[in-house]
């Protein structure tokens, strides 16, 4: 869904994946890598780019606040 909102093909899908990984989500080890803190760093910067893509997304196309909430709910 990120890739289909961003319009974008990330080259290293697992680091993507990382990225979203919320805070406490019980994730911590991707591919036996250690996500230190739980990945708190590197969600929270992966979160901010999402909502920043997705909020630039909808002022460009003019898109209906509906379908930005709806963007939005699957992040």
């Amino acid at each position: 869904m990120a890739t289909e909102i961003l319009r974008y093909a990330f080259q290293n899908e697992e680091l993507l994946w990382e990225a979203l990984q919320a805070y406490g989500s019980g994730v911590y080890f991707v591919n036996q890598h250690l996500l230190r803190q739980g990945n708190r760093s590197l969600s929270t910067i992966g979160g901010a780019v999402i909502e920043l893509a997705v909020t630039h997304r909808c002022y460009r196309e003019q898109k209906t606040p509906g379908w930005c909430q709806l963007a939005f709910g699957y992040m």
